[in-house]
């Protein structure tokens, strides 16, 4: 029984678990361990091997203009002690085998592996040359989710095709599930 589900039980809503609710987060789908008592959740991430390499910290109550601090910013990524390229969702890798969505951010990969797709998350805009090769060699149609912003572009080298998140929204975490829908069945029906 994953923490959320007893929590529930429990008739106990922390901050951080109503948070990730709002952020579409699927507690039985999406492995994520949270920290109730500072409101942190850590997502796991792993080698394009498989192996859990190290985690990124989300803290909503967090400052996103101070990075990778791990106590004060929105984001903070640990690396193990062997560099190595990480990613999260790669638990999403088999739920088609056709398509694979490359995404910015976590809560981007959420919403598309919340409608059945395989998506990982770069965790940068700026992916390794190791990554880029590895999705040419997947077999799989490869498809880059942009934010909408001046660094969206810079992941569009990462695949195939690449799609940028439609004005007014910044990234594909700010879109109601319906506009989410539309804008993925767009991309599909473009082949």
């Amino acid at each position: 029984m994953n923490v959320f589900i007893a929590c529930v039980d429990n008739i106990y809503m922390s901050l951080i678990s109503n948070h990730l609710l709002e952020r579409h987060i699927d507690f039985n789908r999406t492995i994520v361990y949270l920290d109730h008592a500072q409101n942190l959740a850590t997502f796991p991430t792993f080698n394009l091997s498989g192996q859990m390499t190290g985690y990124q910290q989300y803290n909503p109550l967090g400052d996103k203009k101070i990075h990778n601090d791990r106590l004060k910013s929105k984001y903070y990524t640990f690396i193990g002690d062997n560099f190595v390229y990480q990613v999260w969702g790669l638990e999403s890798f088999n739920y088609r085998n056709d398509v694979l969505f490359v995404t910015e951010g976590i809560f981007d990969a959420v919403r598309l592996m919340n409608l059945n797709f395989s998506a990982i998350a770069a965790l940068t805009c700026t992916p390794c040359p190791d990554f880029i090769q590895w999705l040419k060699v997947i077999n799989r149609r490869v498809i880059a989710i942009l934010d909408n912003d001046d660094s969206g572009n810079r992941l569009k080298s990462s695949a195939q095709e690449s799609y940028r998140v439609p004005d007014p929204y910044k990234d594909l975490g700010d879109m109601p599930n319906d506009d989410v829908k539309a804008f993925i069945s767009k991309v599909e029906l473009d082949r």
